[in-house]
């Protein structure tokens, strides 16, 4: 069960930093998988967005989130990380998303101090909660968690509204109750990255996403400032909707795919992504059983 949180301890021991995508579906985790990455990001906005075509407001249960990410853990053997938003609550509330997400496999669980219900951090208007009840929260969820190899990654969006130096207190007291790795949402320009990777006590997380007020530097770049996972978490379904919508536009306008064809996976590639050939086998050896 835990053998996934095994590999992203592994991956956060390592002296270089590593990248992780953010996919929202069983399909688009198999591709992270497949492209080689060593760790996938559950995007808790893209899951709003594929799930209930609604934006990043909070409006996602616990109950359907769960029953969407057990699917994506069940389809690929790499480590994912999941945003949890607040836990879905308090403290109570997040305890038992901690417990029940550990159990299906996910190897690292983020939980940020904004306010029930969230916002995208890069939304305007976010708020956060006063400090202490961040501070219960994470050690709520410390105290029931099965595996000491499951991660903890506590957000703080707190730049927004309160200031970086407020954010850069909340991350290093968030780390002294026990977060393992800290994440500062929506920091500005390099100098603030700089800033954080420099006073933060804590292996650092940060997200290229949003409005592009974080810098969109590479792995490389990130690694020598002192980041030790670089989040991509929209990535793949801007991609997406992108393609799609180009699609839709030319077969509405051209009434056939001759403008569209090569813009897309080819049948076979298509269903080998998703491991035909396997059940092919399958099928092969249980058919002689007859």
């Amino acid at each position: 069960m835990f053998e996934k949180a095994k590999k992203l301890r592994r991956l956060l021991s390592k002296k270089s930093s590593f990248m992780t995508v953010g996919t929202y579906d069983a399909l688009t985790a198999k591709m992270i998988e497949k492209a080689g990455f060593e760790c996938g990001y559950i995007s808790g906005a893209s899951v709003s967005m594929a799930l209930l075509g609604k934006p990043d407001l909070g409006l996602a249960s616990y109950g359907e989130v769960f029953s969407h990410v057990q699917k994506m853990t069940q389809a690929t053997e790499i480590p994912f990380i999941l945003d949890a938003d607040t836990g879905y609550g308090n403290y109570q509330n997040a305890r038992r998303a901690f417990l029940e997400f550990e159990q299906i496999g996910i190897a690292g669980i983020q939980i940020e101090d904004q306010i029930f219900p969230k916002r995208c951090g890069h939304l305007a208007g976010t708020q956060v909660v006063e400090i202490n009840e961040m501070l219960t929260k994470i050690k709520a969820v410390l105290d029931v968690r099965q595996n000491p190899d499951t991660v903890l990654i506590a957000r703080t969006d707190a730049r927004q509204s309160l200031g970086l130096a407020e954010a850069i207190k909340r991350a290093n007291l968030y780390a002294e109750a026990g977060a393992d790795v800290i994440f500062v949402e929506g920091m500005h320009g390099v100098e603030e990255c700089e800033a954080v990777a420099n006073e933060v006590v804590a292996p650092l997380l940060v997200n290229t996403g949003g409005r592009g007020l974080t810098p969109k530097l590479s792995l490389s770049e990130f690694e020598k400032i002192g980041f030790k996972i670089v989040l991509h978490p929209g990535v793949m379904q801007r991609a997406a909707t992108f393609a799609m919508c180009e699609m839709l536009s030319d077969l509405k306008e051209n009434g056939n795919l001759t403008e569209t064809k090569n813009g897309q996976t080819g049948f076979d590639e298509w269903f080998e992504l998703v491991g035909l050939s396997d059940y092919k086998e399958i099928e092969k050896r249980f058919s002689s059983m007859k």
